[in-house]
């Protein structure tokens, strides 16, 4: 029952936090902790197996309601391509279950230019803004605005995908790293030592 209600605040913060990000936009456009917290609960699944199922639901609802608020219409494939990149990086979050801090750090940045590249790939395919040749993708991966009457290029919002990425997971990992950094009473073992 604990971890429901833990669960249920971490959707609501989540939801809460991605929707006022968008709403400023500006300097916090694209500053959103989802990379960051499918990798982590993924790399920490066997701590927490409500976390992952938590931070799903949490998108699925948030990103419906950011692109009506920002005037698009939610698509399938709006929906499909983000959740498939998300699947990937899930998939290397469970690979780096016990991994050193800095490798999770090293993959969770990795995942964020991941995820830009992928989607904004499926932006280059389909959106007539770009040219379908060598200079239409390097617009929609780095130099043009994602839509008309937004200024920032798209490497703006790679900055702040990775910055938000590496700040969330760094929390993150701080967070469940940080019972194993306290004193321990003498003859007390930790579920870490236990493990080793």
């Amino acid at each position: 029952m604990r971890q429901l209600i833990l669960a249920s605040i971490f959707i609501g913060l989540f939801v809460t936090f991605h929707f006022l990000s968008s709403k400023i936009g500006g300097g916090l456009s694209n500053f959103s902790p989802f990379i960051a917290f499918f990798f982590c609960s993924a790399a920490f699944f066997q701590r927490s197996k409500l976390l992952l199922p938590a931070v799903l639901v949490s998108w699925v609802i948030a990103a419906p309601i950011t692109s009506i608020y920002n005037g698009y219409a939610p698509t399938l494939a709006g929906v499909m391509v983000p959740l498939f990149a998300f699947a990937v990086i899930t998939f290397v979050g469970l690979r780096l279950q016990h991994a050193a801090p800095w490798k999770l750090l090293t993959a969770s940045v990795g995942s964020g230019v991941f995820f830009h590249i992928i989607t904004n790939l499926w932006c280059f395919f389909t959106d007539p803004l770009y040219t379908k040749d060598f200079t239409g993708l390097a617009q929609a991966l780095w130099t043009l605005p994602p839509h008309p009457g937004v200024i920032q290029p798209t490497a703006f919002f790679l900055r702040n995908t990775c910055a938000s990425t590496l700040l969330f997971s760094s929390l993150f990992i701080a967070a469940a790293y940080l019972p194993y950094l306290r004193p321990q009473k003498q003859g007390t073992i930790t579920a870490h030592q236990a493990h080793n």
